[in-house]
């Protein structure tokens, strides 16, 4: 079959100076066909789209009666088109066969699409290179670990590159401003630089109430942080989760890993290089992906798109590590 890419060559060619022979071996049809369609509309704009069957429908004697009445009952849309086939061979045996059932699945996706529930809106999020890191603590209690026997009551803090998946992965006691700042902080220190957004949810440890408008805005200190690193902050919506699902996607396969570690080697001496090493192999994935050496910042989020410059002297808080005069690279859009 001649398709509309094979036609716009073969008219290039003609248009060069190639001859009919030259041109068609170009395109990679035969000369007859070269002559047909040297000329006129191209192969998609001839075809008419199709209104009549090929074939009588094998469902129309039980349609309306059998299985329309089984896709109303089924409010939540889960009943599949191979059990309501199965039924069918159940009540009918011999006239139906599983031969049938991709005609059945378009008749069901069909009538669902015009009877069937509503279903869900939803807008699929952009994650240009370099632009937004989303961070966020999760409970790490459920992980069930234990130290001397007693459980282990603990968060993971998580910050993770949107466009590449590139994470970093830290322990804390509680949610507060210092562990927060720290695992920022460490995180672009890890990474070598910083994206231009950090999105996290309405975090206590970096938000605090307003009392006029019974809203909430960024902690002074948490605010000093951002600025420092030329970090813009957004914050998604009260009890929208989903505007935060970079990080709450990655915060299951986190803990799914480590669940999985911990069935593998249930005794570890240090809890924390043990999600350190989760965490790296999570990321050697991604390095493997990207085909990266070092820098996953610059090499899996901004590619050639963005410029480096240089931060200013680095800012700690209480409980964060020390380091150098040099913070991490920054990146911004040219």
């Amino acid at each position: 079959m001649v398709t509309d890419e094979q036609v716009r060559l073969l008219r290039k060619k003609l248009m060069e100076g190639k001859t009919q022979e030259a041109a068609a071996a170009a395109a990679g049809m035969i000369v007859r066909s070269a002559r047909r369609w040297q000329e006129g509309p191209v192969p998609s704009a001839r075809r008419q789209p199709r209104d009549w069957r090929t074939r009588p429908d094998p469902f129309a004697a039980v349609w309306e009666a059998e299985i329309v009445p089984l896709l109303q009952a089924d409010k939540n849309s889960k009943l599949q088109a191979r059990t309501i086939l199965d039924e069918l061979e159940r009540a009918h045996p011999g006239e139906f066969g599983q031969g049938q059932l991709r005609t059945l699945q378009r008749r069901i996706r069909d009538w669902r699409a015009l009877h069937g529930p509503d279903k869900e809106v939803f807008f699929e999020q952009e994650h240009p290179p370099g632009r937004e890191a989303q961070l966020d603590f999760t409970h790490g209690t459920e992980l069930e670990v234990t130290i001397g026997g007693v459980g282990f009551v603990h968060l993971l803090f998580q910050l993770i590159f949107c466009y590449s998946g590139w994470r970093y992965v830290c322990v804390a006691l509680a949610e507060t401003f210092e562990a927060l700042s720290e695992g920022l902080q460490n995180a672009l220190w890890a990474a070598g630089g910083s994206p231009s957004v950090a999105r996290s949810d309405k975090l206590s440890a970096a938000t605090h109430e307003l009392k006029a408008s019974k809203g909430r805005t960024l902690t002074q200190r948490f605010k000093a942080v951002l600025e420092h690193y030329n970090l813009e902050s957004t914050r998604i919506r009260p009890g929208r989760s989903n505007e935060n699902g970079v990080v709450e996607q990655s915060h299951y396969r986190l803990k799914t890993a480590i669940e999985q570690e911990l069935v593998l080697r249930a005794s570890r001496a240090d809890y924390e290089t043990f999600v350190q090493e989760v965490a790296a192999s999570l990321n050697a994935r991604v390095e493997e992906r990207f085909n990266v050496w070092r820098n996953p910042v610059c090499n899996l989020c901004l590619r050639r798109r963005y410029r480096v410059t240089r931060p200013k002297r680095p800012w700690f808080a209480n409980g964060a590590r020390s380091g150098s005069a040099i913070g991490p690279t920054q990146y911004r859009r040219d």
